[in-house]
C-alpha cells in the first residue's frame, strides 16, 4: 500500500511536495542520486513545477541537476508503459477506420447506424476512439466491456455487439501495419510493463482511471515503493483512500464559505471577459505576478485574452500556440471545405485567402480589385456553380482577363499527384513557398504539416485512398492536437483551465466559467457512454468528477485569503443558449441557500447597470472621387439612404452572401430578364401564347444548361419550375400587348441623352416597344414580384399628398425624359412588366405620369445632383443598410450616425 504524506495547502504546494520527495530520496553526495524514481503529476503545469523545484534543490544542495529522475503526467506514464508495443499514430488510425468503415455495408451494423452508413463518419469515429480509451482506463477491452455489458442484459448490449464486431475488424486493419490502437497497446503493456522503478511518487493525484493503480499494483509486486502526497490538511485524512483520491460521499456534500460578493452572475460569456479583464486590470502593473485566470479553453479563452488586450494586459496560455491557429490549418480548412463540394462559394472563399490572393496576383498580373469583381461577376451574374463552369463560360465569352484568372487557380488546386498526400503538399508548396517568404511561426507549422503528410503518405500505401477532403480531414485531426510551446514573459498574466490553476502560486484567482458542464465536467448525457454505463463498467463517473471538483475548490480557498478568489458563473453562452451556475455553489449553509440560489438566478448584472450605449470607436468613410454619371436607379439608393449610394456609388461596395446555395430574388430576376431579352431578339411579332412560351421556355432551359450544367441540384431545379410557371402567365400577357399593335423595337437600350448639372444620367431601359398606329414608344421596366396591388408602377415612385409630390425613385421619370431626347417626340410613357406569382396579378402597367409630376421629378433630380456635389452623405434614420450589411453595421441598431466619422469625405467638399 502507498505511504501517504499530507501537504498543508498553501501558494506553493508544489515547493513542499518537491522538498518531501528530496528528502526521502536522501541523496547522497557521490551516488547517480535520482536514478530509479518516478514523480507522477496529474497536470503539466505540476510536472514543470515539480521539476523546477526539484532542480533548484538539486543545485544548492550538489551544484548538479536531477539526471535520472523521471517527471511524468500521467498521460505521459501510460505512454511510457506501453512504448514498446509498437502503437498507431493519429494517422494511421484514422486511415485503419476508414479502411474497417469500408468493410461494412449498409444494413450490417444496425444497431450503431440505423440510418446506414454515413459518408462521412468521423463523429462515430473520435466517439469509438474516446469508447476504447475510456475502457483501457478502466482496464477493460472493447471485447471484455461488450462481454460484461452482455452478461448483464443490459439494453445497449446489441448495439456493443456490433461495436466489439467493428473493434475486431479495426484492430486487423492496424495488424496491415504491425501496430496497435494505443488503447489496446496499454491494455497489453499492463500484463508486463517494461522498467522496474525503485520508488514512485503520487503529487496530488485527485482524478485517476482504474489502469493507473493496476499498474502501479505490479509495480509493488516488483519491490517498488509508493508514496503518495496529498495535498490537504492531516485532519482530512480519512476523506481520502490510499492513493489520495476524494471519498466521494464526503467530498460531494462539502460546504464552501464563498460570500456573494465573490460570485458574479455576468449575463453573456462575452460580458463575462470583459468583467474578468476589469477585475485583473484593478491590480494594476502586478496582476500578472499577484493574479491568475481560470477558464474554458477555446472561444473563453480567446474572448478573455482580447478583453484583457484591450485593458493593455498580456496573457499567457501554458498550452502553448496551438498549430490550429495558423495560416496554414486555416487554410487547410477552406480546402477542405472546397473539395467537399467543390463549388463556387467555397471557391470564393479559398480566393479571399491572403496566399491564394498573392500567388493569383502574381500569376494574373490582376489587382486583388480586379480579381474579386472577376469572382463576383462570375457567381453573381453568370451563376457559375464550379471552377470548370466558369472557364467554360469565360471561353465562350472571350473574357481573357477571367480565363487567366480561372486557369491559374485550376493550376493550384489541380496539381499532377498520384497519392492525395502528394496533391496536397502541392498545392502548400505553390502557395506557402513560392509566393511569400517563411517567416519563423509559418516555417515551423510548415514543417509539422509536411511531417503529417509523410505520414498519410504512408498510410494511403498501405490502406489505399480516401477522398482528399477525407485526406485534408485527416491531416487537421492530427495537426489540432499539436502545439508549439513558449516561454511566459515576466509581463502576461497566467490563463489556465480548471485543473491546471490548482497549480499556480499567484495570491489571487480569477475564476470563469463555473458552470455545470464545466465544474463539475458534464458526463451524463452521453448516447454512447452515459453515466450508468460508466459506474457499471468502473469507469471514473459524475459523482468522482464532483468530489474531486469541490476538494479542488475547498483546497484553492483553503490556500487563500479571504475574497481573494473571485468565481464567475455566466447565464448565457456566446449564442446566448442557457448556461446553469455550477452545483459547487450551491454547497453552502442552509441558512444561506435561499440568498444564493437568489443571487445566481438573479436578473443579469448588465440589465441592473444598464448606461446609455457608446461606440468606443468610429468607423472612418474614406473619402472617394464621385462618378462621372448617374445611373437612372441611383436616384432611388440616394432617396432610400444618401450612405448607402455613397457605399455602393462611390466606394462600389458590393453586398455578399456566401452562404447562398440557391437562387434569390435578384438572380431570379437576371434570369428572368436575360430570357425576355432573348425573346425580344428571337422574335417580335408573334402574337401567339403557346409560341411565345415555347420561346421563353427554350431561353430558359438554355440559361440553366449553360450556368449549372446537366445535372443541378433540386433546388436550383425547383427554381427553374417556378419560374417557367410564371411564365406562363407572361406569354398570355405579351400575346395580348402584340395584339394591341406594339412591337419590340430594341431590348437592353442604353441611352446617354440626359444631363443633371454635372452628371450625365445613364437609362438603361429593358426593353422600348413601338405602337405605329398611335404612334407612340413604350419604355417597359420588368419586375418580378411576389403580388402586385393597383397602381404598382406608380406607387413605387411617389405618393402624392395635397399637390406635393413625395419621391421614392426616379427611375421611370428619367427613362421617360431620356427617351424623349432620344426620339425626338413628346408621346413618350412607361410601364412595369409585373410577373407575379398569381397569373391574375401579372400584367403591363402603365405609370402615371403628367407635367407637374416631370416637373417634381426634375426639380428632385437636381437637389439629390447637388446634394452628392456637396458631398452630403450622412444616413438616414430608417438606412436599409443594417440589413444589407449585418456585419459591419448590424450593431449600430438606429444609431448608425452616431457611429460613422464623415468627417474625412466632407472635407473633400473643401479641397
Amino acid at each position: 500500500m502507498p505511504i501517504r504524506i499530507f501537504i498543508e495547502p498553501n501558494l506553493n504546494s508544489t515547493k513542499t511536495a518537491a522538498k518531501e520527495i528530496f528528502e526521502i530520496l536522501n541523496p547522497s553526495r557521490s551516488n547517480f542520486i535520482f536514478s530509479g524514481a518516478m514523480v507522477l503529476a496529474p497536470t503539466k503545469s505540476c510536472a514543470n513545477a515539480l521539476s523546477r523545484e526539484l532542480a533548484n534543490l538539486s543545485m544548492q544542495k550538489f551544484g548538479g541537476g536531477i539526471a535520472g529522475l523521471e517527471i511524468l503526467t500521467l498521460e505521459a506514464f501510460f505512454c511510457r508503459l506501453s512504448r514498446h508495443i509498437p502503437s498507431a499514430s493519429e494517422t494511421e488510425r484514422r486511415f485503419a477506420l476508414n479502411f474497417t468503415i469500408s468493410q461494412f455495408s449498409d444494413g450490417d451494423l444496425p444497431a450503431l447506424f440505423p440510418s446506414g452508413i454515413p459518408s462521412s463518419p468521423k463523429n462515430f469515429f473520435k466517439k469509438f476512439l474516446e469508447i476504447k480509451t475510456q475502457c483501457a482506463h478502466a482496464g477493460l477491452s472493447i471485447k471484455d466491456a461488450a462481454k460484461k455489458i452482455s452478461e448483464s442484459a443490459n439494453i445497449e448490449s446489441d448495439r456493443w455487439k456490433e461495436i466489439e464486431k467493428f473493434d475486431g475488424i479495426y484492430a486487423l486493419s492496424l495488424s496491415k501495419i504491425s501496430k496497435k490502437d494505443p488503447a489496446d497497446a496499454l491494455l497489453e503493456a499492463l500484463e508486463n510493463p517494461m522498467g522496474n522503478p525503485k520508488k514512485i511518487f503520487l503529487v496530488g493525484i485527485a482524478d485517476a482511471p482504474k489502469i493507473l493503480f493496476a499498474s502501479l499494483k505490479k509495480f509493488e509486486e516488483k519491490g517498488a515503493e509508493i508514496f503518495s502526497l496529498i495535498i490537504a490538511n492531516e485532519a482530512l485524512s480519512k476523506h481520502f483512500d490510499a492513493f489520495g483520491i476524494p471519498e466521494t460521499n464526503y467530498w460531494k456534500d462539502k460546504i464552501f464559505d464563498i460570500s456573494n460578493g465573490d460570485v458574479s452572475v455576468p449575463q453573456t460569456r462575452l460580458i463575462q471577459a470583459q468583467n474578468v479583464a476589469e477585475d485583473a486590470a484593478k491590480f494594476g502593473s502586478k496582476a500578472p505576478q499577484t493574479c491568475a485566470i481560470a477558464c474554458e479553453e477555446g472561444s473563453s479563452s480567446s474572448a478573455i485574452a482580447r478583453a484583457l488586450a484591450s485593458k493593455n494586459i498580456k496573457s499567457f496560455s501554458p498550452e502553448g500556440e496551438k498549430l490550429s491557429n495558423g495560416e496554414i490549418f486555416d487554410f487547410l480548412k477552406t480546402l477542405r471545405l472546397y473539395f467537399t463540394d467543390c463549388g463556387f462559394d467555397s471557391l470564393k472563399t479559398i480566393v479571399q485567402k491572403d496566399a491564394m490572393l498573392s500567388f493569383l496576383k502574381h500569376k494574373t498580373n490582376l489587382c486583388a480589385k480586379k480579381i474579386f469583381e472577376i469572382i463576383d461577376k462570375y457567381k453573381f451574374e453568370n451563376f457559375s456553380l464550379d471552377l470548370k463552369t466558369a472557364m467554360d463560360f469565360a471561353k465562350e465569352k472571350g473574357d481573357n482577363n477571367a480565363l487567366s484568372l480561372f486557369n491559374a487557380i485550376n493550376s493550384v488546386l489541380e496539381p499532377n499527384a498520384e497519392l492525395n498526400s502528394e496533391k496536397i503538399a502541392q498545392i502548400l508548396q505553390n502557395l506557402f513557398s513560392k509566393t511569400k517568404t517563411f517567416d519563423p511561426n509559418i516555417k515551423e507549422e510548415a514543417e509539422s504539416i509536411f511531417g503529417i503528410l509523410c505520414q498519410i503518405k504512408a498510410a494511403e500505401e498501405v490502406f489505399g485512398k480516401t477522398s482528399l477532403a477525407e485526406t485534408i480531414e485527416i491531416l487537421l485531426n492530427a495537426a489540432d492536437k499539436k502545439t508549439f510551446g513558449k516561454i511566459r514573459a515576466l509581463d502576461e498574466i497566467q490563463m489556465k483551465n480548471w485543473l491546471e490553476i490548482f497549480w499556480t502560486t499567484e495570491p489571487n484567482l480569477l475564476i470563469a466559467d463555473f458552470n455545470d458542464g464545466q465544474v463539475p465536467e458534464n458526463i451524463s448525457s452521453d448516447a454512447f457512454m452515459p453515466n450508468s454505463l460508466r459506474e457499471f463498467l468502473g469507469i471514473r463517473a459524475a459523482n468522482a468528477r464532483h468530489a474531486r471538483d469541490s476538494y479542488f475548490l475547498h483546497t484553492i480557498l483553503s490556500s487563500r485569503e479571504k475574497s481573494a478568489v473571485k468565481i464567475y458563473a455566466p447565464q448565457t453562452d456566446f449564442d446566448g443558449e442557457p448556461l446553469r451556475p455550477s452545483r459547487l455553489l450551491l454547497q453552502t449553509p442552509k441558512s444561506d441557500l435561499a440568498a444564493r440560489a437568489k443571487h445566481l438566478f438573479q436578473d443579469a448584472e448588465s440589465d441592473k447597470h444598464s448606461r446609455a450605449f457608446s461606440y468606443s470607436w468610429k468607423m472612418k468613410v474614406p473619402p472617394a472621387p464621385l462618378p462621372a454619371c448617374l445611373n437612372a436607379t441611383d436616384f432611388k439608393y440616394y432617396i432610400s439612404c444618401p450612405f448607402d449610394f455613397y457605399l455602393k456609388r462611390v466606394l462600389k461596395l458590393n453586398s455578399v452572401d456566401e452562404k447562398k446555395s440557391e437562387l434569390d430574388a435578384m438572380d431570379v430576376g437576371t434570369i428572368t430578364h436575360r430570357a425576355l431579352e432573348l425573346l425580344a431578339k428571337e422574335d417580335a411579332e408573334s402574337v401567339s401564347e403557346e409560341a411565345i412560351f415555347a420561346i421563353l421556355k427554350r431561353n430558359i432551359d438554355a440559361i440553366f444548361k449553360s450556368r449549372f450544367g446537366k445535372n443541378r441540384p433540386t433546388p436550383i431545379e425547383l427554381q427553374k419550375y417556378f419560374i417557367l410557371s410564371k411564365f406562363s402567365a407572361a406569354a398570355k400577357t405579351e400575346a395580348l400587348h402584340r395584339k394591341n399593335g406594339w412591337r419590340t423595337i430594341c431590348a437592353e437600350k442604353e441611352i446617354k441623352e440626359l444631363s443633371v448639372l454635372n452628371f450625365q444620367i445613364k437609362a438603361k431601359i429593358d426593353r422600348i416597344d413601338f405602337n405605329e398606329s398611335e404612334n407612340k414608344y413604350l419604355l417597359i421596366d420588368y419586375k418580378t414580384i411576389d403580388t402586385a396591388p393597383k397602381d404598382t408602377a406608380t406607387k413605387n415612385h411617389y405618393l402624392s399628398k395635397g399637390g406635393e409630390f413625395v419621391w421614392k425613385d426616379l427611375q421611370l421619370p428619367v427613362y421617360i425624359a431620356s427617351a424623349k431626347k432620344f426620339f425626338g417626340s413628346e408621346n413618350v410613357e412607361a410601364a412595369y412588366f409585373l410577373i407575379t406569382k398569381s397569373a391574375e396579378e401579372t400584367r403591363i402597367e402603365h405609370y402615371k405620369n403628367s407635367p407637374e409630376a416631370e416637373e417634381s421629378a426634375k426639380k428632385k433630380a437636381e437637389e439629390i445632383a447637388q446634394n452628392i456635389l456637396d458631398y452630403k452623405f450622412e444616413p438616414s434614420e430608417k438606412s436599409p443598410l443594417e440589413s444589407d450589411y449585418p456585419e459591419y453595421f448590424g450593431f449600430a441598431s438606429k444609431n448608425l450616425g452616431k457611429f460613422l466619422d464623415l468627417s474625412q469625405i466632407k472635407q473633400s467638399t473643401n479641397e
